[in-house]
């Protein structure tokens, strides 16, 4: 343990919250602030939060259909995959998939949880989708992000094939019946 994390510890100790012999319980900001302040220099942290806006940024390109910006998010390695779909690897495979893969009239990818650890950043999610007809896809997704200097290196999205190809079905049988 380095003497950022003993010092954190110490401090936390007396963040906690203590009751007076009077029988009130008071809590000391100020160490609370001192830890956070001695941890900030932690090169592990900075990168954390500079990877998670990385994906927040992304997800916000999706819900614009800013295609461009989301293309611009990944190294020119890019692996995708889609699970339980195929697996693209390299901007030239992904592509092609973003911008013609559904016929999309809006995005809305609601971040329920998020988390990181290293260069790994974590997403709960609901991505609802608006296709043609006023139809909507409505996906639970569980994503994995690997960031690289900036971008996004490897993107893995868990959900139920089940559920989107009932969904994919129904607005596919509502199209044809307004035709």
């Amino acid at each position: 343990m380095d003497k950022y994390h003993l010092k954190a510890i110490n401090l936390l100790r007396w963040s906690l919250p203590r009751t007076l012999p009077s029988g009130r319980e008071v809590r000391d900001y100020t160490a609370l602030h001192t830890v956070i302040t001695a941890l900030a220099p932690l090169p592990y942290l900075e990168a954390t939060m500079s990877n998670m806006q990385v994906v927040l940024d992304f997800i916000d390109a999706w819900n614009r259909m800013d295609w461009d910006a989301v293309m611009d998010a990944f190294t020119d390695d890019i692996v995708y995959d889609n699970i339980p779909m195929n697996r693209l690897e390299g901007k030239a495979a992904v592509e092609p998939f973003i911008r013609n893969g559904m016929e999309l009239e809006g995005v809305d990818w609601e971040v329920l949880s998020i988390a990181e650890n290293g260069d790994k950043v974590l997403t709960e999610r609901i991505d609802n989708f608006l296709l043609p007809g006023n139809y909507k896809l409505v996906m639970p997704v569980m994503g994995t992000f690997e960031i690289d200097n900036g971008k996004i290196k490897a993107w893995r999205d868990y959900f139920d094939l089940a559920t989107f190809t009932t969904q994919m079905a129904e607005a596919q049988g509502q199209q044809s019946q307004q035709q």
